[in-house]
């Protein structure tokens, strides 16, 4: 019967565990005005998820392992963790897999009580946040991918280079010239300006050969996700006209 409960109840609220639930002001990329409706709105506190069995084994073993190495990295300790729990007893297993199942168990139950208790009005607005989410982390994972593959740089403007000179003599930082100088930049003499605006120029166009030939080289690749659509329109065949 147990068993049972824990499948259909954690299967009704499958989509909203998959997607997850705000930990507000968390998570970069999403609107103030999403995460202060929610905050507005007063959620219920969300059960949490209980730690999977290895996760479990980690944070009950890490501090041994520390006390044996205190100089060991965060990372070479998570390694000795994944070592040990690998050559761990069968018995030893178990005991964290029961646990867990019992602990899912009691997860499903409250999370379904949770997820029923939340008014429309709140579904509304998680659904609203997790969109948001969900198009960060795409952006996120883009702008990572495009690391990756060495998408060259695209140059500073003319003004920046200007504010760059300024922060050499004046011995401040670029925030605080772009205060200070708001409105010196656009009164600035043409004579004065043209280094910048023609070395911006100059910046641009070596910047603009480089993308091309990168992007040319991601579509060689199939990484066509990380190209401009007004690249791929250039690089895709045209069909023949019909006669």
């Amino acid at each position: 019967m147990a068993r049972f409960f824990f499948l259909s109840s954690f299967a009704n609220c499958r989509l909203l565990i998959n997607n997850g639930l705000p930990q507000l002001n968390q998570i970069s990329g999403v609107s103030h005005k999403v995460v202060d409706k929610l905050k507005e709105l007063k959620l219920p506190d969300k059960p949490k998820r209980p730690l999977t069995p290895y996760l479990k084994f980690v944070r009950d073993h890490r501090q041994d392992i520390l006390k044996e190495n205190p100089n060991l990295k965060m990372t070479q300790v998570t390694s000795q963790c994944a070592t040990h729990w690998k050559t761990a007893d069968p018995s030893l297993k178990a005991k964290y897999q029961n646990e867990f199942k019992i602990e899912m168990e009691e997860y499903a139950r409250r999370y379904l009580q949770y997820t029923e208790s939340l008014t429309d009005e709140q579904r509304e607005a998680l659904k609203e946040y997790n969109q948001e989410v969900k198009k960060s982390r795409v952006k996120r994972e883009k702008r990572k991918m495009l690391r990756e593959n060495d998408k060259p740089k695209r140059p500073v403007g003319a003004y920046l280079l200007y504010l760059m000179d300024q922060v050499k003599t004046q011995n401040k930082t670029i925030p605080e010239l772009m205060k200070e100088l708001k409105g010196e930049w656009a009164e600035l003499p043409n004579e004065k300006k043209s280094k910048y605006v023609e070395a911006a120029e100059k910046a641009k166009k070596q910047y603009d050969q480089e993308l091309k030939k990168w992007e040319l080289k991601m579509v060689e690749e199939g990484k066509t996700d990380l190209v401009r659509q007004s690249t791929l329109n250039l690089t895709t065949p045209k069909p023949p006209k019909k006669k």
